[in-house]
């Protein structure tokens, strides 16, 4: 199998885990465990930066292309927002703004996986 094809089909593995870790993010906030949510940030902004690149390396077989530059401008918030220590805003930020792109990044990548499957 052609690297570049694996390489997409372990992303889009790849973006549940990220979720997943979003989730447990907003969870932890929820129940005011700040210590344990930051620990998954610190995961997710090193899965993140995985996942950004696959899908940026992939661009050319991807049936929809996933513009990457979307979260860029949520990721420099969030980074601001750690360094203040802004809990409500770091759990809406994933909430709101970093749960939905993921969501949609993983529709897209579905979208390709299927063609890929039919080939």
């Amino acid at each position: 199998m052609d690297k570049k094809i694996q390489l997409f089909l372990d992303t889009v593995e790849h973006i549940d885990y990220v979720i997943n870790i979003t989730n447990s993010i907003i969870e932890h906030f929820r129940i005011n465990k700040e210590f344990e949510a930051n620990n998954f940030i610190i995961k997710f902004i090193d899965e993140i930066s995985v996942t950004i690149e696959a899908i940026n390396v992939t661009k050319d077989i991807q049936i929809n292309n996933i513009d990457t530059n979307e979260i860029n401008d949520i990721l420099n918030t969030l980074l601001e927002a750690l360094e203040n220590q802004d809990f409500v805003l770091i759990s809406d930020l994933f909430e709101y703004e970093i749960f939905p792109i993921l969501e949609s990044w993983k529709e897209m990548l579905i979208k390709t996986k299927e063609q890929i499957n039919a080939i």
